[in-house]
């Protein structure tokens, strides 16, 4: 890893944590200490609120306005708008990867979902999720769209 915590260039993610730089459990501020200031917001829904930054490839949820982070979305360029995050997971896998890839280097899944489009015709992609805190969606073409970083799942 870099040694300036302002350059996220090739962070290394570990599951169920982050980046030492970004990681589930940051306030507010302290994100805000290390991205700077969101390119915009987002509360769309209850239980969400996201910083986004989509010139970097990431988005942070802290689940409501003054609360620690919960997930880091990092995405493959072009994805929501985003550009490529420059990331790369403690094993290997970065946006953009194949999902044999995923497979390879994580083995099988703790849960996986199929494709679906919603009736808003809004289309998710295949997921993987890994109990230590690591999930993967693909695009139609079966490489890693997103990188979701949250807390483990005890078993």
């Amino acid at each position: 890893m870099r040694g300036k915590v302002e350059n996220l260039t090739a962070s290394i993610l570990k599951p169920g944590f982050g980046s030492d730089a970004l990681h589930i459990g940051q306030s507010e501020a302290e994100v805000i200490a290390v991205l700077g200031k969101p390119e915009s917001r987002t509360r769309k829904y209850k239980g969400q609120y996201f910083y986004n930054y989509p010139l970097r490839g990431l988005e942070v949820d802290f689940g409501e306005r003054g609360g620690s982070v919960k997930y880091i979305f990092y995405f493959r360029g072009g994805i929501r708008g985003n550009r490529q995050a420059e990331v790369v997971t403690d094993v290997g896998v970065a946006p953009g990867d194949v999902r044999d890839k995923v497979l390879q280097l994580l083995g099988p899944p703790d849960e996986r979902g199929a494709p679906v489009t919603l009736h808003s015709g809004t289309r998710f992609g295949e997921w993987f999720r890994y109990r230590s805190g690591i999930n993967f969606q693909f695009g139609d073409d079966g490489r890693v769209d997103m990188i979701t970083i949250t807390w483990p799942i005890s078993q």
